[in-house]
């Protein structure tokens, strides 16, 4: 039996969308099961801290009424007595209240105040605490339970509106939070109520207008509940609100009290304030069993509709499983029919990947997408049987076997036909490209022979070792080319320290330089510096190599001759701002004191005008040599320009500074002979700085010795012009 293409089709579409319609459905039924359970969570979360609102509620007016009563010197029983119900053992039950509300997750909303609230209980109980401080301690708190429970109520609204179709539970949230309006409302009046009626009561008195707009807001609250509330809570609103006459007693005083004129209101007697306050105490009692009904009866609604989605999610499961199992035994009826056949294909398959493609060819039963698929591997296979013994004539270079000649289908056959197109082609190129290089190695020898540089390839593996060095290696170094082909650690010994260092990197592979110097000593003994263009290689380096030693001296002769002065040898300015720079750096970090001295030799410019620039050249000489002779050989002379001297002192205190100076007069002071019997005498006047005075750089040091000179040479008498005499007879000064 073969099964056909729209047999498949009509079977298996009808089994995958029942599947995918099945998996939709438990996917939803998984969304709403959330979305109630989620429901459920906060429902808690808001009854919650409704608990803690009500005890704290509850908790203050205990509370104020113990300080109201200790104010009025009466004590907790007393005032039990006179208000007609157990003071103390309604502020233990509100307080048991609140505790057990911040116990079960409510204390985020207390936050800090919690710890506050133990602190209150301490002294209100120890009788040291007054309204001042007990009545915005309660406002505080119960506007933040307030608040906190608002934001709770109105997410959890917004849930059930978004998420849950329920319109009783809706109406159950609608009556729960028209329930705590009227239950805020109603307090609120209440205690405003209560101190209408006291005269000398301590704390904040509420005006009748207050108390009038807290009745309007319990009054709209309370208009809506008997259509709103059912259940448990209805029955309370009726029984305890609606027919109760203590309550309506109360209603019927705070229309009293609203009506009449504010300065009317004061003056009632103990007797009074009793009454209204247990009548108001009565009042919100009534109203706080009515918020816990009508809590009481959203948690119900709320479980049922959990249990609801729950029971929905299990029968879409167990109608997906059915589907599931249908869809099972029809793609087994279904494989059955193809599995045979596609499992002799397979085993074919697995001996055609292990190299077996001379084997029998597959039979072509089974449907006829199973009979395609075997016609079309027997075909592969045939391919693949010519396909092996094409390669294996290209491998063994027979490109006249016959079996090239035949053509492969398809793209493999234009592949093998271009390939040996290719190969042969590339046979021929190779043979010529073998000729071509035996024809640049040629010239290249003859060119590296010819050439005065030195010409190398060097190769470091499996060790290092020269693998052709040009004959004018020898020429140049006077080391045969054999011994350092033979012996590679004698060519490494001959290199000086940095040398070695540089050979040892790049034979490690670190560090190459494309261009260096580099000094060799030749066989004599002397070394040479040679300049070497190297690249890299596969396995190391070639390149060129030429002898520039004397290139190199010549270059540091000019060197040094662009850093001194070539009439007197010394440092010039160029030198002289290097040489300061590092003697700063060498006094910052060792931090001693650096001295910095300008001389300008008086007299000069008159030598210069009498007697010449050569004479003048003659005292620039004599002055270096003497200023040279004074200081100490680590101590820096430079020429600063014309006849202006700077000498640079590390390390001198003060004393040895000053016998610096002294030395420096006298090796000036003494006549300087400018040929034919004439002397001259060109003292200096010096000027000194040094960084403890001055800022730690060269131009400030040069500058403040300069200015330092200038004010010596203003100080200095006025003398006369210098006498020129034959030194036969004197020098004068």
């Amino acid at each position: 039996m073969r099964i056909g293409p729209r047999l498949l089709f009509a079977v298996m579409v009808p089994v995958i969308a029942l599947s995918a319609l099945g998996t939709a459905g438990v996917v939803q039924r998984y969304r709403d099961a959330d979305a109630v359970s989620a429901v459920v969570t906060q429902v808690g979360r808001v009854v919650q801290t409704l608990h803690l609102y009500a005890g704290l509620v509850g908790e203050e007016t205990e509370s104020e009424s113990i300080v109201v009563a200790a104010a009025l010197h009466i004590s907790p029983a007393q005032a039990s007595r006179l208000l007609g119900y157990d003071i103390e053992a309604r502020l233990r039950a509100d307080r048991a209240v609140v505790d057990a509300g911040i116990v079960d997750g409510a204390s985020t909303v207390m936050g800090d105040k919690a710890s506050q609230l133990v602190a209150l209980r301490v002294r209100i109980d120890s009788g040291t605490a007054n309204d001042a401080i007990v009545q915005p301690f309660f406002v505080t708190v119960v506007r933040k339970a307030e608040s906190a429970w608002l934001t709770q109520m109105s997410q959890l609204t917004q849930t059930t509106l978004n998420t849950v179709g329920s319109p009783e539970l809706r109406r159950a949230l609608a009556g729960l939070a028209d329930a705590v309006a009227a239950f805020i409302a109603g307090a609120n009046a209440a205690t405003a109520a209560s101190t209408l009626t006291a005269r000398g009561v301590p704390g904040t008195v509420t005006g009748a207008t207050d108390l009038a707009a807290e009745n309007a807001l319990y009054a709209r609250a309370a208009s809506t509940l008997g259509a709103e509330l059912s259940g448990h809570a209805a029955t309370a609103w009726q029984h305890l609100i609606v027919t109760d006459p203590n309550v309506k007693t109360f209603q019927q005083f705070l229309a009293s009290v609203i009506r009449r004129p504010s300065d009317s209101a004061a003056g009632a007697n103990l007797t009074e304030i009793a009454r209204t306050f247990r009548n108001g105490l009565i009042f919100k009692d009534h109203l706080r069993q009515v918020v816990d009904a009508a809590a009481a009866d959203i948690l119900p609604l709320a479980r049922g509709l959990q249990n609801g989605a729950q029971r929905t999610l299990e029968r879409y499961l167990f109608a997906l499983g059915i589907i599931t199992a249908c869809s099972v035994m029809i793609a087994i009826v279904t494989a059955r029919k193809i599995v045979r056949p596609l499992r002799r294909l397979a085993d074919r398959a697995c001996e055609v990947n292990a190299g077996v493609i001379d084997g029998n060819p597959l039979d072509t039963n089974g449907p006829d997408e199973v009979v395609s698929v075997s016609r079309a591997f027997n075909e592969i296979v045939a391919n693949l049987t010519a396909l092996d013994a094409t390669a294996l004539a290209l491998a063994t270079g027979d490109l006249n076997n016959p079996v090239l000649a035949t053509s492969l289908p398809g793209r493999i056959g234009d592949s093998l036909r271009h390939s040996v197109d290719l190969l042969q082609q590339s046979i021929r190129d190779n043979d010529e490209l073998h000729h071509d290089l035996e024809l640049n190695e040629a010239r290249f020898r003859e060119l590296a022979e010819r050439t005065p540089d030195i010409v190398f390839q060097f190769s470091h593996v499996p060790e290092p070792h020269f693998e052709y060095l040009s004959p004018s290696f020898e020429t140049i170094t006077g080391i045969p080319v054999a011994t350092v082909k033979a012996n590679f650690g004698a060519f490494a010994a001959a290199h000086d320290d940095a040398g070695r260092a540089g050979l040892a990197d790049f034979i490690a592979g670190r560090n190459f330089q494309p261009h260096l110097d580099l000094a060799f000593r030749r066989k004599d003994g002397t070394f040479g510096v040679f300049d070497l263009h190297v690249v890299e290689t596969a396995d190391g380096t070639q390149g060129v190599a030429r002898d520039v030693t004397e290139m190199r001296a010549l270059q540091a002769q000019l060197a040094e001759q662009a850093a001194r002065d070539p009439l007197t040898g010394l440092a010039n300015r160029r030198l002289l701002d290097e040489l300061l720079g590092r003697a700063l750096r060498r006094a910052n970090r060792s931090g001693t004191k650096l001295t910095v001295a300008f001389l300008d030799l008086d007299k000069f410019k008159s030598v210069n005008d009498t007697h010449g620039h050569d004479a003048g050249d003659a005292v620039l000489r004599a002055t270096a040599t003497r200023l040279q002779a004074a200081v100490r050989d680590a101590d820096v002379v430079a020429r600063y320009g014309g006849d202006e001297f700077v000498v640079v002192y590390e390390g001198a205190d003060d004393n040895t500074v000053h016998r610096l100076v002294e030395r420096i007069h006298n090796a000036l002071r003494a006549p300087i002979d400018i040929g034919d019997g004439v002397t001259v005498c060109c003292p200096a006047s010096v000027g000194i700085a040094d960084t403890r005075s001055t800022a730690p750089n060269a131009a400030a040091l040069i500058g403040a010795a300069d200015r330092e000179m200038l004010e010596v040479k203003k100080q200095q008498a006025p003398s006369p012009r210098h006498d020129i005499r034959p030194q036969a007879a004197h020098a004068v000064d």
